[in-house]
């Protein structure tokens, strides 16, 4: 039976390096995501008090829950996109 306090790490970084890691950007290896299941605050309102675990850029770690890595997931597809649509319209200048 596996231990359920194990934390477990979602992304390889560091497991590989790519050729062209350079032109990724300097936190591309540094990025993952830990399962780790957690409480925030009192656990009065019952909603949205257990994180699922930290996404971890560098050397900050952020307690998730659910609901926010959906939220994040969607931001950073709609940028991505947008910034795509700009590029693609020649408005890449106006993005700054």
């Amino acid at each position: 039976m596996s231990n359920p306090n194990k934390n477990w790490g979602v992304a390889q970084s560091g497991l590989h390096t790519h050729p062209r890691e350079k032109r990724y950007g300097n936190l591309w290896n540094q990025i993952d995501f830990q399962i780790k299941e957690s409480k925030r605050g009192d656990g009065k309102d019952g909603y949205n008090n257990i994180t699922i675990g930290e996404l971890i850029i560098g050397d900050t770690r952020i307690p998730l829950t659910f609901t926010e890595c959906s939220k994040i997931q969607d931001v950073l597809e709609t940028g991505k996109q947008g910034y795509k649509t700009a590029k693609s319209l020649g408005m890449e200048k106006d993005l700054v």
